[in-house]
């Protein structure tokens, strides 16, 4: 991004393995748009993940949980 001119750098006074990072006028013209973009992204997101989503990804958190992924491939894999 500092390459094409979105960024800027300046190294940390005291510890060389920082550098501080700046928005460029370039990237602050973006903004609006970028803002417009990632609320859109947020309200996707917010329909795909809801109540039922997460209460089905508990419900696979707490299966593998009890029996791995890697039992239930050998279980199917040594009955074939």
């Amino acid at each position: 991004m500092r390459e094409k001119g979105f960024l800027t750098g300046m190294p940390h006074e005291t510890d060389s393995r920082k550098t501080y990072l700046q928005l460029t006028e370039k990237s602050r013209r973006y903004l609006p748009e970028l803002q417009e973009q990632w609320e859109l992204i947020t309200t996707i997101i917010e329909t795909l993940i809801n109540e039922e989503f997460l209460s089905k990804l508990g419900d696979l958190e707490n299966d593998l949980r009890n029996k791995s992924l890697l039992d239930r491939f050998k279980e199917k894999y040594d009955a074939q």
